[in-house]
């Protein structure tokens, strides 16, 4: 009984121990979402963000199959326009003879319809009446706005 006894009272002090010897204030309660901080930006943020000199995915990709309009200047240079997006110039790595001949064009990247400046690697695709014809495309850049100033003023002569 002895034991039954100091075995009930060691288990009391055990229990109530923690609570005799924390002082002050309670700690703070965990925040009720685990969302992101607010000042993260995510990807989606980055690309619609307004910032001077900031480029969006938008402003510096085209879809490539829905090429809407395109200009070609000599055998290496060809702007197009696509859907929803600006005008972009596109430089050959090489001659593309088939420029001359082409009905009608896409363009294609390495990794799929979109093609950005700077992005993965991308190939113009010219429908002729003597068949498909490819040509590597080294270059791709949005024009500025005070070039496509000079292009237009140009076309108008």
């Amino acid at each position: 009984m002895r034991a039954a006894s100091f075995f009930a009272a060691a288990l009391v002090l055990a229990v109530s121990a923690p609570a005799f010897s924390q002082d002050g204030a309670p700690a703070p309660a965990p925040p009720s979402s685990m969302g992101t901080p607010s000042n993260f930006l995510s990807y989606n943020d980055i690309a619609t963000t307004n910032l001077p000199g900031f480029e969006t995915r938008r402003q510096m990709c085209f879809n490539g199959r829905a090429v809407t309009g395109a200009n070609r200047v000599g055998d290496r240079v060809v702007y197009v326009q696509s859907r929803g997006s600006g005008i972009f110039r596109l430089e050959m790595s090489e001659g593309c003879g088939a420029l001359k001949a082409a009905e009608k064009l896409s363009v294609r990247s390495a990794i799929g319809q979109e093609v950005c400046a700077g992005g993965a690697p991308a190939t113009l695709v010219l429908k002729t009446a003597a068949g498909s014809k490819t040509c590597r495309i080294e270059q791709v850049r949005r024009l500025t706005a005070t070039e496509l100033a000079a292009l237009t003023s140009a076309a108008a002569r």
